[in-house]
């Protein structure tokens, strides 16, 4: 689909027909470069995270203490802009024709993919365990926990 490296020539061709001239070479000074390579999006994915536990009580009496915030970011545009009006029609991909032995209907010779997405998630998190120990071969172990996400996905 992305495979095309060349120039295209605007050309006078009829309305049904290809309006460019496809070629490894520029023709005139109207000729435009065109790496389809270029066009496609890429992803760009971080990860960050931060946890703290602290041991408390004594030695009948251990419990264990946890926060946290765990944040994870994705964006997946051209060049990694943070911009998405280039999915708007001014950037629309232009195929190939089909039935024309002039260009290949499965290939894109101008245009941008049309595909944006930037996404973000956060959690915090907080855990706190005790444990009682009465005796030598018993031990009673009660937890709880909290969890706020907080999820943004344009």
């Amino acid at each position: 689909m992305f495979t095309f490296d060349g120039w295209l020539t605007p050309t006078d061709a009829a309305v049904d027909s290809f309006a460019y001239l496809p070629s490894g070479d520029p023709v005139d000074s109207s000729s435009i470069r065109y790496r389809a390579a270029d066009h496609l999006v890429m992803t760009d994915e971080r990860r960050v995270a931060v946890i703290a536990t602290q041991a408390v009580g004594g030695e009948r009496w251990p419990a264990h203490a946890t926060l946290g915030w765990v944040r994870s970011t994705s964006l997946t545009s051209i060049d990694l802009r943070r911009d998405p009006t280039y999915t708007h029609d001014d950037h629309h991909l232009l195929w190939g024709p089909f039935g024309r032995a002039i260009a290949n209907p499965f290939t894109a010779y101008l245009g941008d993919d049309p595909y944006y997405r930037n996404s973000d998630a956060q959690r915090w998190l907080g855990r706190l365990d005790v444990t009682a120990v009465p005796g030598r071969s018993q031990r009673l172990k009660v937890g709880a926990g909290l969890t706020y996400d907080d999820v943004r996905s344009i």
